[in-house]
């Protein structure tokens, strides 16, 4: 995890500061492995961004099943340009935003079948 402090207002340095400690709750639980950016843009400081981003499509959409279940919320689908999607869910735990996120080639409910 890297979290980058340099040139950050003393507001937006406070909500990275509650993020990462957000993170460090999640990750002491049982849940997919993720790659995790504490966002540190003034506009979006204090949010979480995890990607799963292996090869295998199945267990991309079963891990951004698993993490909207722990953040209580219904993940969604998005057809981007071109072909593909973003398989998304967002939620927020101990006052950080919490998004996480899959690149699919196709629908997760054509993934599963």
């Amino acid at each position: 995890m890297i979290i980058s402090t340099t040139c950050l207002p003393a507001r937006a340095h406070r909500r990275q500061g509650r993020a990462a400690l957000a993170l460090a709750d999640l990750l002491a639980e049982e849940l997919p492995a993720l790659l995790w950016h504490v966002q540190a843009a003034e506009h979006a400081a204090g949010s979480l961004l995890g990607v799963r981003d292996d090869g295998d499509p199945a267990s991309r959409v079963d891990a951004v099943d698993e993490w909207a279940r722990r953040l209580g919320v219904t993940p969604s689908w998005e057809r981007l340009p071109g072909h593909g999607g973003e398989y998304r869910a967002t939620g927020w735990h101990l006052g950080a935003r919490v998004t996480v996120r899959a690149w699919l080639e196709e629908s997760p409910l054509e993934v599963n079948v």
